[in-house]
Order: structure tokens, then C-alpha cells, then sequence
């Protein structure tokens, strides 16, 4: 009985862990990614003045930008994401150039989010070309 009780508490033992290590591990990587990457959390920081004028694109826009980033931790396996990532690139741009068309009458606020999204463009950009080389792969950028 003790034997059976043993092999069982060591199956769900390994099932836990095959799972940690499968959908938890690259999550994680993901958020960490995410907030170590000083550059983009400055220019989100700037972006985010914009979320009161347009909750809803800006949600959208970090909902596929931590896509992005999860597809971008799993390419370092997987060299198959490239489809993925450039599609959560775009959909995050898309979403983030609204922003500027939602803001009352302020210029200078107009024009440091608009830098700024172009700014986190180029960023996503790099990380395009970064994983398209890793993976020999030309990688035709948004603008070339």
C-alpha cells in the first residue's frame, strides 16, 4: 500500500513539474522579458498618459505586446514563431497608433506619444530582425 501511495505521489510529482516546466517557465521568462527591457518600459511609461483617452487600444496593445514577447522566449526553441511574432507586432502597432487620435487639444502630449510609439516600433523591430537572424532568416522589415 505504502509502495502504491510512493508511485503515485511521484507520478503527480513529475506531471507538476513537466508542467512547470512546459507553460509556467516560459511565462514567467515572458514577464521578465517584458520589465527588463528599460527602453520599452520608458516609452510605455509615456504611452500610458494617453490610457485614460482610449482604455480599450491601449489594453489591446499590451495584450499583444506580452504576446509578442511570449512568442519572442519561445523562438529561442521554437524557430517556427516568426508568422506569430511579426503578426503580434502589428496588431500592437495598429492598436497603439489609435492612442494619438483619441487626445484633447495638447499637442506636446500628441507628439512625445507619437515618438514614443514609434520608438517602441523600432524596438519590435529589432527584436524581429534579432530572432529572423538567429534563425537564418531575412526578415523584411515594416518600412524596407
Amino acid at each position: 500500500m505504502i509502495k502504491l501511495l510512493n508511485y503515485r505521489a511521484l507520478f503527480i510529482l513529475c506531471i507538476l513539474t513537466a508542467i512547470y516546466i512546459i507553460y509556467i517557465s516560459p511565462w514567467l521568462n515572458t514577464v521578465a522579458t517584458f520589465k527588463n527591457d528599460k527602453q520599452l518600459n520608458g516609452h510605455l511609461g509615456i504611452i500610458t498618459l494617453g490610457k485614460t483617452f482610449d482604455a480599450r487600444s491601449y489594453s489591446k496593445a499590451l495584450h499583444h505586446l506580452r504576446r509578442f514577447f511570449y512568442y519572442y522566449s519561445q523562438s529561442f526553441h521554437n524557430n517556427e514563431n516568426n508568422a506569430k511574432l511579426k503578426h503580434h507586432h502589428m496588431s500592437c502597432m495598429k492598436y497603439l497608433r489609435r492612442i494619438p487620435f483619441r487626445l484633447h487639444n495638447d499637442e506636446n502630449l500628441k507628439h512625445a506619444i507619437t515618438q514614443a510609439i514609434e520608438n517602441v516600433n523600432i524596438i519590435l523591430e529589432n527584436y524581429n530582425f534579432e530572432n529572423n537572424d538567429r534563425n537564418e532568416q531575412y526578415y523584411f522589415g515594416q518600412y524596407g
